[in-house]
């Protein structure tokens, strides 16, 4: 999607309140750019995402730490760093927000399914998917059929 005049004039605001600490403005920077605009993504604005997130990482916004470790997992934006993404998934497994914790568990899992940067843990993939499965996210719960049912 193209960034209309209304969305740079709504970013420029942003920056703004950015530069005042606002980390409302912060989480909306970072996530319009993230799901929004990412081919309007520089590496400036990479680096800016990426301050707003830790700084509300840092304040407790647990979603923060979710779409930082999408950024670390997917190497959007930044290089790909998985050990950073799972720290990031496992402080968001601790969100009172049901849809943040839910892809945090199902997150973390495939960092386990995958291995990645860590050693692959059939077990502990199994038991963050059904973390997630069990208050229903519908993500996890197709991991769970797609592999822990293929031996079957």
């Amino acid at each position: 999607m193209k960034m209309t005049r209304e969305d740079k004039y709504r970013i420029k605001v942003l920056k703004k309140k950015i530069s005042a600490s606002d980390l409302d403005a912060m989480m909306e920077y970072a996530q319009r750019y993230q799901n929004e605009f990412p081919e309007e993504v520089t590496p400036a604005v990479a680096k800016r995402m990426v301050r707003c997130y830790k700084t509300c990482m840092k304040a407790g916004n647990l979603t923060a730490a979710l779409n930082l470790g999408a950024m670390y997992y997917g190497g959007e934006f930044i290089p790909r760093d998985f050990r950073k993404a799972v720290r990031c998934y496992k402080k968001a497994t601790r969100s009172d927000d049901l849809e943040t914790w839910l892809w945090a568990w199902t997150n973390l899992g495939y960092c386990y399914y995958y291995g990645r940067d860590i050693p692959v843990d059939d077990e502990k993939a199994f038991n963050c998917y059904m973390r997630a499965a069990l208050r229903g996210g519908a993500n996890a719960l197709y991991k769970i059929g797609a592999r822990f049912t293929e031996s079957a």
